[in-house]
């Protein structure tokens, strides 16, 4: 059984027009789906360029500022103070940068999302006190919460924040943020740690300290 008729087609010269034309066809579809791919995998590696950008801003840039923020917080001022701000900003353009594509929502929410979260219950009370003049302030951060609630539901991790959680979250995490900077002028000054540590109230410290200084 003869499926396609190819009598009387001209593969060369007068009536031949048909298969260039195919081939024409091939080879822009093939360009094109060359073109895609080469896309795709250049999106993709902004966006972990960029999520390794954001991770290294938060960890390290930030450390300073949401120590400060945290310490504002626990002063029970309903204030908007520059550190509060700073990370706030931060954790807003994060969401707008989600919701325009240049970062995985899924990303986003392994890497930040319990810390954007629990800073957001953190700055809420301070937040509510501020919109009543610019109500439309971190609107893009307060959908990408909601997005990350909806995500927890499904994936049956729900976060209850609750003001007994922060009551301990936050004097655990201001002191957590000292121990890392400490750690972080006594790396610059060339302190070796020592173990087990000294009991302060035996000498042995500033014995210990006057050592490394002599």
């Amino acid at each position: 059984m003869r499926i396609i008729n190819t009598d009387g087609l001209a593969l060369i010269g007068p009536g031949s027009e048909w298969l260039w034309t195919a081939l024409q066809f091939l080879a822009l579809s093939i360009t094109g789906l060359a073109i895609f791919r080469q896309l795709r995998a250049q999106t993709s590696a902004n966006s972990l360029a960029m999520g390794i950008r954001l991770a290294d801003e938060f960890r390290i840039e930030l450390l300073r500022f949401k120590l400060a923020s945290l310490m504002d917080v626990s002063a029970n001022r309903r204030t908007m103070t520059p550190a509060i701000e700073k990370v706030g900003t931060f954790f807003d353009g994060t969401a707008g940068a989600i919701e325009n594509g240049y970062v995985p929502a899924r990303m986003a929410w392994q890497q930040w999302g319990q810390a954007s979260q629990t800073f957001w219950a953190a700055f809420r009370p301070v937040l509510e006190e501020r919109r009543k003049t610019d109500p439309g302030l971190w609107k893009a951060w307060e959908r990408w919460v909601a997005d990350m609630d909806d995500r927890d539901r499904k994936a049956g991790t729900v976060r209850e924040i609750s003001p007994s959680y922060l009551a301990h979250w936050i004097p655990d995490t201001i002191a957590y943020y000292i121990g890392s900077l400490r750690l972080e002028e006594e790396a610059k000054r060339g302190v070796i740690p020592t173990w087990p540590v000294p009991d302060p109230s035996s000498g042995i410290t500033e014995q210990h300290q006057d050592q490394q200084t002599a």
